[in-house]
């Protein structure tokens, strides 16, 4: 008698504890899917509207990234890409913000020049990653070079760094162009910008560009922006 009670408890217990096990364990908050984004859904977004020369867009040379640009959690996508339909007027290159809201929307116009690329930097700021876009533009002999690093936040951008240069060699000889490079420098996680100006003059009996001076600049950045230290 008190053997079959014995395996009447165990067949108890054994069944509490599967009925323990199938119970749902409570764990992390699972990070909503991450939307899906291609070159088909971004040419059906701009075919819905029309380019500063007021014509229907055509893309080419797509680029884009999806992150948490803005809010963790959240995925945006910065794209890029070149309008044949544009003229030169107008420029051809473009960098956009897109949004997913139940659907990918168009947010806001990043960047509008001739020719151009983007890249995302992690600064080191604990923050959202960092997107720096540079570009150039210009005609009949003279030439602008431009680059920002801007964060993206509550529907708007906030320019961290900001630089320019020009490459005139073909109207007035000379150029300022700039090389910029993201590292941490000092050790202490955040990344400088070093940035390294050379400037040239053309030399029309060698037909050549001849450096004439070479200076590099530092920037670190203060919880805000970016501020020359050297």
């Amino acid at each position: 008698m008190k053997s079959h009670l014995v395996l009447k408890s165990m067949a108890l217990l054994f069944l509490i504890s599967q009925s323990l096990l199938a119970w749902p364990q409570e764990g992390p908050a699972s990070k909503p899917a991450r939307p899906v984004l291609d070159n088909n859904i971004i040419l059906n977004l701009f075919s819905q509207r029309v380019n500063e020369a007021k014509t229907d867009y055509k893309l080419s040379d797509i680029k884009f990234e999806l992150g948490e640009f803005t809010n963790a959690g959240f995925i945006d996508a910065i794209v890029s890409f070149s309008d044949e339909n544009q003229p030169h007027a107008t420029g051809y290159y473009e960098v956009w913000w897109l949004s997913y809201e139940n659907g990918w929307k168009i947010k806001k116009k990043l960047f509008d020049w001739d020719a151009g690329n983007f890249k995302i930097v992690d600064i080191g700021d604990q923050g959202r990653p960092k997107i720096w876009i540079e570009g150039n533009g210009g005609n009949q002999g003279y030439f602008k070079f431009a680059g920002k690093l801007i964060s993206l936040s509550n529907g708007h951008e906030d320019t961290l760094f900001l630089t320019k240069g020009y490459n005139n060699t073909g109207a007035y000889g000379e150029s300022d162009v700039f090389n910029i490079l993201f590292k941490d420098i000092d050790g202490d996680g955040l990344v400088e910008i070093v940035e390294t100006r050379i400037k040239e003059k053309y030399d029309r009996v060698k037909q050549e560009n001849i450096i004439t001076s070479k200076s590099e600049y530092i920037y670190k950045f203060n919880g805000k922006r970016y501020i020359g230290i050297k």
